[in-house]
C-alpha cells in the first residue's frame, strides 16, 4: 500500500500503516500480550534514539509543524519496533511472519517485474507514486508502492537472508525458495545499484560464515586495509563509491560528495542538525525543497535531522545489534547459522545506508530486522532438536526423567 491514504485527526496524519499499528497495540493491551516482556540493551538504545529524534527535532524546527512531525516519527519508531518485539517470542512466531511475507511479497514482485518491463506503475491508482516509472537505459526502475525504486529494491535485498533462514526447517523450505526468489526479483526490478550492493553485501556476509568466530580479527584487518588504501588514494576513501558507480552505474559520485560535505561541514549540523544543505552540492538539490540536498546516506540523514546526539544513538543501535548477533551465536538453544543470517540481513541494511536514507514503508522492515536480532529467538528446527535431545536424555537415564517429573 502506498502512503497516500491518510486520515487526519486534529492535525495529526494517520497513514494506513499507523492505523494498522494502532490496532495492533489495541490487541496487545487488551489481551495483555506484553506480560513478561523485559527491556534489553537494544530496546534501551531504540528508546534513547527516539527521544533524541524528538528533542533535537524540536530544537531544529521549534514550531507546531516540527512538533507534529517528530511526534509522528517517534510514534512510528517505538510503535513498530516494540509491537514486533512483543510478538516475536517463539520460533513459531518468526516462522509464521516470514511465511506470510513470502506469499505477500510474491504478487508485489510480479507487479514490479511488469513495471520494470513496461514502465507503468499500477500503484499510482492509489496515489502517492508516479504512474510512469523512471527509465534508466533500456529498462525502467520499478518502485511499486514504495516512495523510490532504491527503497523497493533494498527491501528485497535485506529480506533475502531472512527468507533463507526458513530452509533450516524441512516443512518451510518451499517458503524459503519462494521468499528468496521474490526478494531477488524485487532487487533486480528496481534496476538500482544501491540495492545490488546491499544484496551483494548480504551474500558476502553469508560467505563469511566459516570465519564467524574470527570476526574481530576480520574487522580490524578491514580497518587497516582502508587506512592503507587511504594512503595511496588521492581522494578520501569514501570516494570508492564513485569508482564503483563507474563500473555498475548509479549516483556514486553524489553519494561520496554527500559524505564528504557532511564531514567537512560538521560545524553546521553537530548540535541539532540543519535545514540548509543545498549549498553542499547544488546539482543534487531536491526539486521539492530548494534548501535541501538529496541526502543519499542514512548516517548523514541522521546527522542533519538531529545532530551528533541522534547520529551517535543510531550507531549505538547498530553496534549493539552486531554484538547481540555475536552473543547469540554462542547460545546452545539457538541454531547458529539462522542467527548468522539475521546478522546478514543487518549487514545488508548497513550497506544500504551508504546509498539511501529510509523515509517510507522501508522503516517497517528495518525495525523488523533489528527486532529479530534483539529477540534472539530460536528457529523452529533448533527448537525441535532441543526437544529431541531432552527426550533422548530422559530415555537413557530414568532417574533424570523421574527427577524432572
Amino acid at each position: 500500500m502506498t502512503l497516500a491514504q491518510v486520515v487526519s485527526v486534529g492535525g495529526l496524519h494517520f497513514t494506513l500503516l499507523r492505523i494498522v499499528m494502532l490496532l495492533g497495540w489495541v490487541r496487545v493491551l487488551s489481551k495483555r500480550e506484553q506480560r513478561g516482556f523485559q527491556l534489553n540493551e537494544i530496546d534501551r538504545a531504540v528508546i534513547f534514539w527516539s527521544a533524541s529524534c524528538f528533542v533535537m527535532g524540536l530544537l531544529l524546527v521549534p514550531n507546531k509543524d516540527g512538533f507534529q512531525y517528530e511526534l509522528g516519527e517517534v510514534y512510528n519508531a517505538l510503535g513498530l519496533y516494540f509491537l514486533m518485539r512483543v510478538h516475536l517470542r517463539e520460533a513459531a512466531d518468526l516462522t509464521a511472519i516470514l511465511k506470510v511475507l513470502a506469499w505477500a511479497l510474491l504478487p508485489l514482485s510480479i507487479l514490479m517485474i511488469g513495471e520494470h518491463q513496461n514502465g507503468r506503475n499500477i500503484f499510482a491508482n492509489l496515489g502517492g507514486v508516479m504512474p510512469i516509472s523512471v527509465d534508466r537505459g533500456d529498462s525502467y526502475r520499478a518502485q511499486g508502492p514504495f516512495a523510490h525504486s532504491i527503497l523497493a529494491g533494498t527491501v528485497g535485498a535485506f529480506m533475502m537472508p531472512l527468507f533463507l533462514s526458513l530452509w533450516m526447517a524441512k516443512e518451510s523450505r518451499l517458503f524459503a525458495v519462494v521468499g528468496t526468489i521474490v526478494a531477488t526479483l524485487m532487487m533486480i526490478s528496481s534496476h538500482s545499484s544501491g540495492p545490488f550492493m546491499s544484496y551483494l553485501g548480504a551474500l558476502v556476509a553469508i560467505a563469511l560464515w566459516p570465519m564467524r568466530l574470527k570476526m574481530r580479527a576480520f574487522r580490524r584487518g578491514f580497518v587497516v586495509f582502508l587506512l592503507l588504501l587511504q594512503c595511496v588514494m588521492k581522494t578520501p576513501v569514501w570516494f570508492l563509491m564513485a569508482k564503483i558507480a563507474e563500473l555498475i552505474g548509479g549516483d556514486g559520485y553524489q553519494r561520496a560528495v554527500v559524505m564528504d560535505q557532511a564531514i567537512w561541514r560538521v560545524n553546521e549540523w553537530w548540535f541539532c542538525g540543519t535545514t540548509k544543505t543545498a549549498h553542499w552540492y547544488p546539482s543534487g538539490v531536491l526539486y521539492t525543497d530548494p534548501d535541501r540536498l538529496d541526502i543519499t546516506n542514512e548516517f548523514v540523514n541522521q546527522a542533519v535531522a538531529g545532530g551528533l546526539l541522534r547520529l551517535v544513538f543510531f550507531v549505538i543501535i547498530i553496534v549493539r545489534c552486531c554484538r547481540m548477533v555475536g552473543r547469540s551465536l554462542r547460545r546452545e538453544e539457538l541454531q547458529p547459522f539462522a542467527v548468522w543470517l539475521r546478522g546478514c540481513a543487518l549487514m545488508a541494511n548497513i550497506v544500504a545506508f551508504f546509498s539511501v536514507s529510509y523515509f517510507d514503508q522501508t522503516d517497517v522492515f528495518w525495525f523488523f530486522s533489528i527486532a529479530l536480532v534483539s529477540c534472539g529467538i530460536p528457529t523452529a528446527s533448533s527448537a525441535s532438536v532441543t526437544e529431541q535431545e531432552k527426550a533422548a536424555v530422559f530415555e537413557k537415564s530414568p532417574a533424570v526423567g523421574e527427577a524432572a517429573a
